[in-house]
């Protein structure tokens, strides 16, 4: 559905644009998708609601008792990629790891479904409020010791922005379009939950277990002692 939407939607562009207009996009990385996918020239103006440009710089106070280690403001498209963030969430559950992560996904899409089936199974500390108004947002960042951002592709990437100006650390996917407008505290993978697991830990001074390579003669002992078991 999501992508019979997107092909629509360049039809309806392709055939309404007409030289004279001019195309402003808000990030060099959408110029570029602008000009590939569609062959038009844009002009890059970051540009933001009114209001949502308020807040002063590095006042979230990591100090503050907060309810939630993470926030991820965003709706249920695919790109958003909640799934890879669920799996990353159950990786971290089996190394004993359960931080609190903050979900805005509509209650009737499917990743709300996805949410409750990952709780269930691998017992993660995950709320989900559902769709938010602006004012709620901005008390669930209030709430939230970190912004967490595993979208894949994003316009612009409000949150964050809002994120920045509060303050917040970040997490997010080393992609052009977070660099367009953040320096991320840590960077992932974004098609690897492993990946967005180790970034979570790295945030967290929680070190990672690694693989402990061994001699021969110990792997064939070990195999032994496997086959009598």
């Amino acid at each position: 559905a999501t992508r019979l939407r997107l092909q629509l939607e360049r039809w309806w562009f392709r055939t309404r644009m007409q030289s004279h207009y001019k195309i402003i996009v808000q990030s060099q990385t959408m110029q570029r998708e602008l000009k590939h996918s569609l062959g038009f020239e844009s002009l890059v103006l970051p540009f933001v609601a009114t209001g949502t440009n308020q807040s002063v710089s590095g006042n979230h106070n990591m100090d503050e008792i907060k309810e939630f280690d993470f926030v991820y403001v965003s709706s249920a498209e695919p790109h958003k990629n909640h799934a890879a963030l669920l799996d990353a969430w159950a990786i971290l559950a089996n190394q004993g790891v359960y931080p609190n992560l903050a979900l805005t996904v509509s209650e009737s899409s499917p990743v709300a479904q996805l949410i409750e089936r990952y709780k269930s199974s691998h017992g993660l500390k995950i709320t989900n409020f559902g769709t938010l108004q602006h004012g709620e947002v901005q008390s669930l960042y209030a709430n939230s010791k970190a912004l967490i951002f595993p979208s894949k592709l994003e316009s612009f990437g409000l949150p964050l922005l809002e994120a920045q100006q509060l303050g917040m650390p970040i997490l997010a996917p080393e992609l052009d379009y977070v660099r367009d407008v953040v320096e991320p505290s840590e960077t992932f993978n974004a098609d690897s939950p492993t990946s967005i697991a180790r970034a979570v830990m790295r945030h967290m001074n929680i070190e990672n277990a690694k693989s402990q390579p061994i001699c021969a003669a110990e792997f064939l002992a070990r195999i032994q002692e496997t086959g009598q078991a």
